[in-house]
């Protein structure tokens, strides 16, 4: 008589797990014996991807996308600052060291969350996303490296219309968009399905960025108030020229010193500092034949010329400048900087003594 074994009706689960070795340490116990320590992560391998993972994975995707575009603009401007020495950057650098300062740490976040959750081998949506990103990173880099190669021949050759310093910068920046480009390529790829790698891209990106962002901070503090002596100028040159000629049409004459000046209460208070701290020289130019267009004996219009100077710390360039008068100290280099300016206005002259004719004396002594 054979003896029948029971058997279980459930069916056996057709899910199989696949361990991947996180990270392994080795020690030695009191018996002086290896120790291997393992951390193992398990994932089945027909685990379906779910909607957490892919709302992380292009919530990532987009927030480096962020970082990338705007991590460029944060090195130029730095490099830019320390190149050329003009203002005109550092009155940039707080827009791209906040838009750092808040898209670094949000997409560092999103992409931690987005690793906890991550496929070592990706399928599905999933899979299907990171296809996508690694298009779309691809196409990105080949323009970046094409223009930081152009930028590079323009130096090499000298047929550009800019100075050789200013090709470097731009294939500096080109260079510095196609490396992170490349890491984030390498990282959606992750060819060896390391998890170390995606956690090391991220580090990377978090560490450049604050060290850009600190250099773009801590070195213009360095001659801040140099540079704020230089904005000061910058801002109420005008309007003490302004009060010049002001002062020329009230008084028919220019004022022999910017002391003379009055109604300072109605100036800003850029302008009145300005004449405080004596930033600004005047040298009114006199002329010794005025071309009057009246020939009255009291008074006439003539044209009054006049100078004033500045000592720049820094020198600042603008690409566009606001003001309508091409007299002003807004666009300077560093150094002394002069502008002349003119005002055709109502002027008295001083009378002249009446001369009298010379009668002859004809009563001369008698011979």
């Amino acid at each position: 008589m054979t003896k029948v074994t029971p058997t279980n009706n459930k069916p056996e689960p057709t899910e199989t797990s696949e361990e991947q070795v996180v990270s392994e340490t080795v020690t030695k116990n009191e018996a002086g014996q290896q120790v291997i320590r393992r951390v193992v992560r398990r994932t089945a391998q027909n685990e379906s991807t779910s909607g957490t993972t892919i709302i992380f994975q292009v919530l990532s995707y987009i927030g480096w996308a962020l970082v990338i575009s705007g991590l460029p603009w944060l090195f130029d401007t730095v490099v830019r600052f320390f190149v050329f020495s003009s203002s005109e950057y550092v009155s940039v650098i707080p827009h791209v060291a906040a838009t750092a300062l808040v898209l670094v740490p949000a997409a560092f976040l999103l992409d931690m969350f987005y690793r906890k959750r991550e496929q070592l081998h990706k399928s599905g949506g999933e899979l299907a996303l990171s296809i996508v990103a690694l298009v779309l990173t691809g196409l990105a880099g080949l323009p970046s490296l094409i223009y930081a190669f152009t930028q590079f021949f323009y130096f090499i050759l000298g047929t550009g219309d800019q100075t050789g310093t200013e090709y470097l910068v731009r294939s500096g920046t080109g260079l510095f968009t196609v490396l992170i480009l490349a890491g984030f390529f390498l990282r959606t790829l992750n060819r060896k399905k390391a998890t170390r790698l995606p956690k090391l891209y991220s580090l990377t990106m978090l560490t450049v960025s604050v060290a850009l962002v600190l250099t773009a901070v801590i070195s213009p503090i360095t001659n801040r108030q140099q540079r704020i002596d230089d904005r000061l100028i910058e801002v109420g040159n005008q309007e003490v020229i302004h009060a010049i000629k002001s002062y020329a049409r009230s008084n028919g004459k220019l004022p022999a010193s910017l002391k003379d000046i009055d109604n300072r209460d109605k100036m800003s208070s850029e302008a009145r500092q300005l004449l405080d701290q004596n930033l600004l020289e005047y040298k009114p130019i006199t002329t010794d034949n005025p071309s009057p267009s009246s020939t009255s004996s009291s008074s006439q219009y003539a044209t009054l010329s006049f100078e004033v100077c500045a000592t720049f710390n820094t020198k600042n360039k603008p690409y566009f400048s606001y003001s309508s008068s091409s007299n002003n100290l807004k666009s300077h280099d560093a150094g002394r900087t002069c502008t002349r300016d003119e005002i055709w206005t109502h002027v008295k002259v001083p009378k002249k003594p009446a001369t009298t004719p010379q009668t002859q004396d004809n009563t001369g002594d008698a011979s």
